[in-house]
C-alpha cells in the first residue's frame, strides 16, 4: 500500500473514531471492522492499496445479517467518487439502510455530556448584554477532567462574514477567556470558487482536523468555532475526540449535516 494512501486510511479512521468512539478498529493490515452507529451490525472492508482511487470491498457482514453483504456492496459502488473517501458516508447510509430494514438501535451509550450550571451560562452567553452567540446554533456542552468543550455553527457566504461572526463570537465575556477558540470554514461561493480556511488557537493541529471534519461530511457554507476551557489535567488525544463530536453535534443540530444521511450530497 502506497505512503499516501495508508495516510488517507490514517486520517479517515482517527477523524472517523472522533465522531463514533471505537467505530473502526484494524482487523489486519488495510482490513477494518466498521461497527455501525446505533445498530449490532459490523461490517469488515478491504481497503485497495490505491485506495481513495478505488473502492473499498465489503468482506464480509461479521456481526449481524450475513446476507446483507451484497445490498452493502451495492451501496459502496453507489456512493463511491474517484479520489474522495468514503467510509464516513457508507455509515451515515448504512445507519439509514439498516433502519429501514428494520434493524434498531442496540441500546448503546451514544455518550455522555454534563451540563453542569457553569456549562449551561457558557453555552448561552448569559453574561452579557447583547449577545454574540445570538447567530451561532451551540452543541451541547461535553467536560471531561474538568475541561469543558462547546463547538458553535454558523451559516456564512464569504470568507469575510466567517471573520466578522468569529470576531463577534469572541466577544462574549467567558468565550474570549476560553483557553483555544478552534475555528475552521469551509464555502462555496454563487460564482462556484470554493474557500477554506481554520485556526488552531494554540492548539496543535485542531483546526486541521476540524477541516478534515467539514470535508468528511461535506458541510459548505458553514463556519465552526469549538470553545475549550482547560481544567488543568491534560487530555491526550481526547481532546481531539471532543473538539470533533462536539463541532459534529453543532453541525447536525445546525442542519448542515443528518444524522441519517441520504447518499446524494445536500450541502
Amino acid at each position: 500500500m502506497s505512503n499516501r494512501s495508508m495516510s488517507e486510511i490514517e486520517n479517515e479512521v482517527e477523524a472517523i473514531n472522533s465522531i463514533y468512539e471505537g467505530c473502526m478498529s484494524e482487523w489486519a493490515p488495510s482490513i477494518y471492522d466498521v461497527h455501525i452507529p446505533d445498530s449490532s451490525v459490523v461490517v469488515r472492508l478491504s481497503f485497495p492499496s490505491v485506495y481513495p482511487e478505488k473502492a473499498p470491498a465489503v468482506m464480509a457482514v461479521v456481526k449481524g445479517r450475513q446476507e446483507l453483504s451484497p445490498q452493502l456492496e451495492s451501496l459502496i459502488s453507489s456512493l463511491f467518487v474517484v479520489g474522495e473517501v468514503i467510509v464516513f458516508d457508507f455509515i451515515e447510509s448504512c445507519r439509514e439502510f439498516l433502519e429501514q430494514e428494520g434493524e434498531g438501535p442496540d441500546g448503546a451509550d451514544s455518550g455522555s455530556y454534563i451540563d453542569s450550571p457553569e456549562a449551561s451560562d457558557v453555552a448561552n452567553g448569559r453574561d452579557t448584554g447583547v449577545d454574540p452567540t445570538s447567530s451561532w446554533i451551540a452543541s451541547e456542552p461535553v467536560t471531561d477532567r474538568k475541561s469543558l468543550f462547546i463547538a458553535r455553527v454558523c451559516r456564512v457566504e464569504s470568507a469575510q462574514e466567517a471573520y466578522d461572526n468569529i470576531a463577534l463570537l469572541k466577544t462574549d465575556k467567558k468565550i474570549s477567556k476560553a483557553t483555544h477558540n478552534i475555528t475552521a470554514y469551509r464555502i462555496k461561493r454563487s460564482d462556484g470558487v470554493s474557500v477554506q480556511d481554520c485556526d488552531d488557537d494554540g492548539e496543535d493541529a485542531a483546526g486541521g482536523r476540524l477541516m478534515h471534519l467539514l470535508t468528511l461530511t461535506d458541510s459548505w457554507n458553514v463556519v465552526v468555532c469549538v470553545s475549550r476551557w482547560y481544567g488543568g489535567i491534560k487530555l491526550g488525544p481526547d481532546r481531539f475526540k471532543h473538539i470533533n463530536s462536539t463541532a459534529r453535534d453543532a453541525l447536525v443540530k445546525g442542519g448542515f449535516i443528518s444524522i441519517s444521511k441520504n447518499s446524494s450530497k445536500k450541502h
